[in-house]
């Protein structure tokens, strides 16, 4: 008897070392795969985007290095999204040579502050899509840099940007991560939500971006301690990073060129506009009170967009988009019928007419931002946002 038990703990022992060293072995693999993405795989031709719009992208990147384009595109579209409580996802952090986004949520800007945000300065918040993040751009180019750039040229106290857009986050996102950070205690001197593309694609779209949100969450309910341990396996970054690919890729291939669906999701029905301004106003509201409760000054921006008071045939990248453009305009338009009619509070600014007269391309895909338009955009949220309000706040 003895003996059996014995033939059956090693057969459970040469099992369980069995499996340990499949687990390494499959570590070991991910780790190399890992490394390979890191210093192999920086191939444009690979990313959605380009296969997208192909040559017609280097007309946003004038005077740009192949080498250097190709770097950028892929630090701004390769990286998978990561799973975030209350949020749901977030973008991954990565320290690369054009893109930088810090393990506390916010993309570096140029002279970026340190984190936390120091009492004595003012601290600013911005919150936005994709737009607002800079897909596409370097990190000095985005709104949030310009932006800091241009209010210490209005200040004379010390200023701290933090830039937390994000891809595909709309107002009721934002809403989100604002209670987030409050809850943990960054709490800034004023918020900016830039916003108008994302939460008029919500209701075009019907849905949201597929995330790895649903599975990583369930897992944590398995133990917080197991979880951390196996994010921090190469096995499980591989896992995700292969995610984050084919989920990427389909998002690019359902865009270009997908019709939007039936019903009164399209461009000519007039109730979608009433539905988008109804969840705004509410997610504005209740930013407000979240505001006001902690002392915070919000501001909530009306973005540009191609079709809107722009000629957008400058835009190579909407080429064949007409349904796209139609229905983008009308829904911002919507935004500033509603703004003029004192509907939206008296935090809210539209800057969607910074465009207006400009013969240059502003774009550098079809929606997101060159350097210029983002500059645009700061400079409207200075001259119209109040900045002598925010000065005086200690």
């Amino acid at each position: 008897m003895f003996e059996r038990i014995a033939a059956g703990c090693r057969y459970l022992a040469f099992t369980l070392l069995g499996v340990i060293a499949l687990v390494l072995v499959l570590n070991a693999g991910a780790y190399a795969f890992l490394r390979y993405l890191k210093y192999f795989q920086a191939r444009s031709a690979e990313l959605p985007i380009v296969a997208t719009y192909g040559e017609r992208l280097k007309a946003g990147y004038p005077g740009w290095d192949s080498a250097d384009l190709n770097d950028l595109l892929y630090e701004t579209w390769a990286r998978p999204f990561v799973y975030q409580s209350i949020t749901q996802f977030t973008e991954a952090p990565i320290d690369g040579r054009f893109v930088t986004v810090d393990e506390a949520g916010f993309r570096h800007i140029k002279d970026q502050a340190p984190w936390p945000p120091e009492k004595e300065a003012l601290s600013v918040f911005v919150f936005g899509g994709s737009t607002a993040f800079g897909y596409g751009v370097r990190d000095e180019e985005t709104i949030a840099s310009f932006l800091q750039e241009r209010l210490r040229g209005a200040t004379e106290r010390k200023v701290a940007v933090y830039n937390f857009g994000r891809g595909f986050y709309y107002s009721s996102q934002e809403l989100l991560l604002f209670l987030r950070l409050l809850q943990r205690g960054a709490v800034p001197d004023v918020a900016v939500f830039i916003d108008g593309f994302n939460d008029i694609h919500a209701a075009a779209a019907q849905d949201l971006p597929m995330t790895p949100t649903l599975l990583q969450s369930q897992s944590r309910a398995l133990g917080d301690i197991a979880w951390t341990f196996w994010q921090a396996t190469p096995l499980a970054k591989a896992m995700e990073r292969l995610q984050g690919f084919t989920q990427r890729a389909g998002r690019a291939e359902k865009s270009a060129g997908a019709p939007l669906p039936d019903g009164d999701t399209g461009p000519e029905m007039t109730g979608p506009w009433d539905v988008v301004l109804t969840r705004y106003q509410r997610n504005r509201v209740m930013i407000e009170a979240l505001a006001a409760g902690f002392e915070v000054t919000p501001l909530f921006v009306l973005q540009p967009v191609p079709g809107y008071r722009y000629d957008s045939d400058k835009n190579p990248f909407y080429q064949g988009e007409q349904q796209d453009k139609d229905l983008y305009a009308k829904g911002i338009a919507a935004f500033d019928e509603a703004a003029l009619a004192g509907k939206l509070g008296d935090r809210f600014i539209s800057c969607a007419d910074v465009q207006e007269g400009r013969d240059e391309l502003l774009y550098v895909d079809n929606i997101h931002y060159a350097a210029p338009l983002a500059d645009l955009v700061a400079a409207c949220i200075i001259k119209r946002g109040d900045v002598g309000a925010w000065e005086s706040r200690k």
